[in-house]
């Protein structure tokens, strides 16, 4: 079952029903779109106008029973959908409105959200429920299934993890409810920065009104369950999959920004509202607890996470040290506001560092001088597993040569009859095998450091393991 079963939700959120809003296609609605005006780069219009094409092929009605309320976009990633996925597309579809069901696609994130305020940014496209992985099953403190073990370990394989294997933040403090999901399942707080950049195209006061509620909760249960003893923001693996800051975290400076854009946009929502003659539920105590969750916030981001001698903003361990490791985390303070003008502009200098951030397609997620770019990481594995990888591939061609070899003798020099049939396919199911060797013999090469042999023995017990 969901949790939807179990637990109240949509406490919140006034839309309670599926609108049945017409879903128009890219061929009813091509003539009513915005087209840029670059006359000198034709193909940047080209490009454009195939990612709306795209974007048409990938907008859903909820299917019938799921629960969900509105039209969506999808990230169409799997067949699941995706918070942090859909606040970014709702930027692109801004542009389009109301041609596409753009912001309206967190309505569906709104309608499950639960009643201490948690929203899940995972769950199954097509029947409503709950990504189950990311609930918490084991009634207990906040815990992370992937944190230094992303990439390590399937899907499939999480689910068999004791809840004594978990990552579980040194929160510092005593939080007495337990939340509903895993840290997994509530990284980014960016529903009211989507929202807030939503009204600024639109102007639709409205739909302020109706997603307050919800989106004050949200900041609410972040606080409550993510907010660590030193007023910084726990995170793990934070979308950021395979990001060398990954193990060091921690307290992390997206999350901690991001909580203080939070604030300071429901701040905007609710002066708008007062504005447009709304009644806002504790005007005058929910601004001033935003103000100053918003001003302590920015002043321990600056304290604990500004490096003046770098000019950079970096994540923090649970020891409070710096992890000195430049990603794209470290701007986060340049969007939110919380870097001042002078913060700000030492920061746009490692934007326009060429041996950083300033690159070809930028802006990388890692430093380019970090360890885990890309072609940093490539460039010293070939130099470290050289001579390795040479006698891997010597033998690897000479055994692959002595197969095709035998496959030819055996297709034009054996006589016919069932020992040829039947050598012929064993010597197919080796190849076969040979294939599946090369395949995850050099990327184990790269990631571990271990000998000629036990690189062969652990490609072998691959092969023997396999689901």
């Amino acid at each position: 079952r969901g949790l939807g079963d179990v637990y109240k939700r949509q406490m919140y959120f006034d839309k309670k029903e599926y609108d049945g809003a017409p879903l128009l296609s890219y061929e009813e609605v091509k003539d009513r779109l915005p087209v840029p005006i670059v006359s000198s780069h034709p193909e940047w219009v080209d490009c454009y106008k195939y990612a709306i094409q795209v974007l048409y092929t990938n907008v859903h009605r909820p299917t019938e029973g799921s629960g969900f309320v509105s039209n969506f976009v999808d990230a169409a990633f799997n067949d699941d959908i995706f918070l942090w996925d859909t606040v970014f597309m709702t930027l692109f579809c801004n542009l389009l409105h109301p041609y596409v069901p753009g912001i309206c696609s967190l309505d569906n994130f709104y309608c499950k959200q639960f009643d201490d305020g948690e929203i899940p940014r995972e769950m199954v496209r097509d029947t409503g429920k709950d990504f189950l992985l990311w609930v918490n099953a084991f009634d207990s403190p906040l815990y992370s299934y992937f944190q230094n073990h992303y990439g390590f370990r399937t899907l499939r394989e999480l689910g068999k993890l004791p809840y004594e294997d978990m990552y579980k933040p040194n929160m510092g403090r005593i939080i007495e409810k337990k939340p509903y999901l895993t840290l997994d399942n509530l990284n980014h707080p960016l529903l009211a920065f989507a929202e807030w950049e939503s009204y600024c195209h639109t102007r639709d006061a409205a739909r302020l009104h109706m997603v307050f509620e919800p989106l004050y909760h949200y900041h609410e249960a972040m606080k409550y369950h993510l907010r660590h003893q030193n007023g910084l923001y726990v995170t793990d693996w934070a979308s950021m999959d395979n990001s060398p800051r990954n193990k060091h975290l921690g307290l992390a400076v997206d999350t901690s920004s991001e909580m203080a854009m939070f604030a300071g946009n429901l701040i905007d929502i609710m002066d708008v509202l007062v504005k447009q003659g709304y009644e806002v539920t504790d005007y005058d105590k929910r601004r001033e607890g935003l103000m100053k969750d918003r001003t302590v916030l920015i002043e321990k981001i600056n304290h604990y996470m500004w490096n003046e001698q770098d000019g950079f903003y970096y994540d923090m361990t649970f020891g409070e040290r710096q992890t000195r490791i430049k990603t794209i985390a470290g701007f986060f303070p340049l969007v939110s506001g919380v870097a001042d003008e002078k913060q700000g502009k030492r920061l746009i200098e490692w934007l326009e560092d060429k041996e950083t951030f300033n690159r070809v397609h930028r802006i990388p997620v890692v430093a380019a001088d970090e360890e885990g770019y890309v072609w940093k990481t490539f460039r010293e594995g070939f130099k470290k597993n050289f001579g390795q990888a040479t006698i891997l591939w010597i033998g690897a061609v000479l055994v692959g040569a002595f197969l095709v070899f035998d496959l030819w003798c055996c297709q034009f020099l054996a006589p016919l009859g069932a020992v040829r049939f039947f050598a012929f396919f064993l010597l197919i199911g080796a190849i076969f095998v040979y294939l599946l060797t090369i395949i995850y013999l050099f990327p184990l090469l790269a990631f571990f450091h271990v000998d000629t042999r036990k690189v062969i023995r652990a490609v072998s017990y691959t092969h023997l393991t396999l689901p």
